[in-house]
């Protein structure tokens, strides 16, 4: 096997000077603690699991925007409190001390959330998420509102990372959509995906619920028992990672990463781009490619689609399908090389996929998780290892690298 020109490795306190990251905003990330923690504009994420704190490699994700005010400030007036208070606090999954906050029930016999106001549109996807951790009470009810996303809720407990009646998350005749995860010390972030079934500007709410009553959420509060929160997020598309806000609404701008094709050895007849990583396949994802700014017919990349085919675009042939039944989140190895009228593509050491009617357009960077032509179909996950031969590969070779 021939020594590559390009080999990154995202991991660690990764430094490549050659990477252009154009996130023109701040962003968050979870570091090898396993605390969330925020990365400064331009600045590439170095991604982490939670509880292992194994490297999962360089976060990339379309722009957000967290449409809550005071994310993690419960006791501000944003927030209206519904039966509830606010009163003390610990740490959050951020390890700052004092930024979770507690919310306490009072003494009635009644429903008991904190809700904000937010504004919808019909046939929009959106989602709901928080940070909870188990004090005397341990359930959250996430609900999307049901004048605009039909019956659309989820209930969480934060001591046993289980979740119970999950009411047609994704919209009112959808599958369940939602989910919770653990992110150590205790804290969990969960969340409900809906389709709006129509316009409006109605409350999302954080409803607790009495143990074990998780019929309903209406029950008779002692006035001093509660639940801790912290980094709620409203956000149209599905789970992101956390953007923390404060008065106003604050937009996480897309990852969009590259390298010149001037920063490294590149040859222009031939060539073989290897990338590991995973993506969330809502719609469909790039990995990774080839290209030239502003011109997509001068692109080799490859790309999963929502039903989870991974193929090969390439001028002269509209597309050239090399891997089945990839899920969200799983670990892709994909590799593609490339000649005038011969192109070979591998995924995960299976199968070779062979084109021989290929051109090879003009490249001048390397991008990777979106379109290399423009911003766009954006993987939503991690890129671990990129590699660029300047030479194409034979199958065998293909086969041995995605292994």
């Amino acid at each position: 096997m021939p020594q590559p020109t390009l080999n990154a490795v995202f991991r660690g306190n990764v430094y490549i000077p050659r990477l252009v990251v154009s996130r023109s905003t701040p962003g968050t990330r979870v570091n090898a603690l396993g605390l969330i923690e925020e990365v400064p504009a331009y600045a590439p994420r170095i991604d982490h699991d939670p509880l292992t704190g194994e490297c999962r490699g360089l976060l990339i994700e379309e722009q957000r925007t967290n449409a809550l005010l005071h994310s993690s400030g419960f006791d501000e007036s944003a927030w209206s409190k519904n039966r509830c208070a606010v009163s003390g606090t610990t740490t959050g999954p951020d390890g700052v001390p004092d930024s979770g906050q507690k919310l306490i029930e009072n003494d009635t016999t009644a429903t008991h959330y904190p809700a904000q106001l937010a504004t919808v549109t019909a046939g929009n996807i959106y989602t709901l998420s928080v940070f909870i951790k188990a004090a005397e009470r341990s359930m959250i009810r996430v609900t999307l509102p049901s004048t605009t996303f039909g019956s659309c809720a989820a209930t969480f407990d934060a001591l046993t990372g289980q979740t119970y009646m999950a009411d047609n998350s994704k919209g009112t005749n959808g599958d369940a959509f939602h989910g919770i995860k653990y992110y150590g010390n205790g804290w969990y972030r969960c969340y409900v995906t809906g389709v709006a079934t129509a316009d409006g500007t109605q409350n999302m709410s954080l409803t607790m619920i009495y143990p074990n009553l998780t019929s309903s959420a209406t029950y008779t509060g002692d006035g001093a028992s509660g639940i801790y929160l912290f980094g709620a997020q409203f956000e149209q598309g599905y789970l992101t990672s956390y953007t923390p806000t404060a008065a106003s609404a604050v937009t996480r701008a897309a990852d969009s990463v590259y390298i010149s094709t001037a920063d490294f050895s590149y040859k222009s007849v031939e060539g073989t781009l290897y990338i590991d990583g995973d993506a969330n396949i809502t719609s469909t994802a790039i990995i990774g490619g080839l290209g030239v700014s502003g011109v997509s017919a001068q692109s080799i990349y490859s790309q999963i689609d929502p039903d989870g085919v991974i193929s090969m675009q390439i001028p002269n042939y509209v597309a050239l399908d090399y891997g089945v039944g990839y899920t969200t989140g799983m670990r892709f190895r994909a590799a593609i090389s490339y000649a005038e009228n011969s192109a070979i593509a591998c995924y995960n050491g299976g199968a070779l996929h062979t084109d021989t009617s290929c051109a090879i357009p003009s490249i001048s960077r390397l991008m990777l998780g979106s379109k290399p032509w423009a911003a766009g179909n954006y993987i939503n996950g991690h890129i671990r290892h990129v590699q660029y031969y300047p030479r194409a590969l034979t199958g065998a070779e293909l086969q041995s690298l995605t292994r």
